[in-house]
């Protein structure tokens, strides 16, 4: 899925994916909650991949602890039963809120928030 993407838009989908796992609940509505979930179930099995970013370490984008800590939250959101996959989960759920650290983490390592 990732062929054809310039690397520019490649790091793009990746935050993009990193901040619908960790949004600013305060201001994101239970109907922008409900379209994060319904994109991330294919976005972050696919732009968390070592397919996707091993091309952005290549290119200096990602460094290698950046890489790994972005391996790590896909292996942690792979956890995440699909009973969880829903708005008062994400909103509350202790898995939830520990994907929403390391995204938020991640996302502070790329200067994307601080």
């Amino acid at each position: 899925m990732t062929q054809g993407i310039n690397k520019r838009e490649l790091y793009e989908l990746l935050v993009d994916t990193l901040m619908m796992i960790s949004p600013n609940l305060e201001s994101a509505t239970d109907d922008d909650i409900d379209g994060y979930l319904e994109e991330l179930e294919g976005d972050y099995y696919t732009f968390l991949d070592l397919n996707a970013i091993t091309p952005l370490r290549e290119a200096d984008l990602l460094t290698d602890q950046q890489v790994e800590n972005i391996t790590q939250l896909k292996a942690f959101m792979n956890t995440i039963a699909p009973s969880l996959w829903n708005i008062s989960s994400f909103k509350k759920d202790v898995n939830w809120l520990n994907a929403r650290e390391q995204a938020n983490d991640i996302l502070k390592s790329l200067n994307i928030i601080t």
